[in-house]
């Protein structure tokens, strides 16, 4: 068991993580569930419940708890991403962008974020870079197959 008194739900988020990895989606419901009643400030609970309405299927579910989880302090990269995919799931676009790049902006080196944007028409940049111009991922792929092809050719 972890130290509670520096972290009181770390206990709860072990066992949803579990069971998550097993595919017992009530049980780490449940968990998420009692971590978020310990620690309702808890960025990492509430956004246990969305990743669990993400798998479920319950979309207004997902924006509702990644929107509760996003909006707290501490919250990570991961749960803007979550929240970013909940979004563009139900066609919120532009919300789905901003929190796209505020995971991208936490942590520039995940690729994930950089993906969705670029799906979503937008080329990320840091904050004070300027913008590229969009590109197709289309294009991106086709120039990375370039690359992966005229590189072999070029050294035989």
């Amino acid at each position: 068991m972890s130290d509670t008194a520096s972290d009181p739900i770390a206990d709860l988020l072990q066992i949803a993580g579990a069971a998550l990895a097993e595919g017992d989606v009530a049980s780490a419901r449940d968990a998420f569930g009692t971590a978020v009643a310990k620690s309702p400030s808890d960025p990492r609970a509430h956004g246990g419940l969305a990743l669990i309405a993400v798998h479920t299927g319950d979309a207004e579910g997902a924006v509702a708890h990644g929107r509760t989880a996003a909006g707290l302090p501490g919250a990570g990269p991961e749960i803007h991403y979550n929240l970013g995919f909940a979004l563009a799931g139900i066609g919120e676009r532009d919300e789905a962008v901003a929190a796209f790049l505020h995971a991208f902006r936490a942590d520039p080196s995940r690729p994930e974020s950089i993906y969705q944007l670029l799906r979503l028409g937008v080329v990320p940049h840091a904050e004070g870079e300027e913008p590229g111009d969009p590109m197709s991922l289309e294009t991106l792929l086709r120039l990375d197959l370039y690359e992966a092809l005229g590189e072999p050719l070029h050294a035989g």
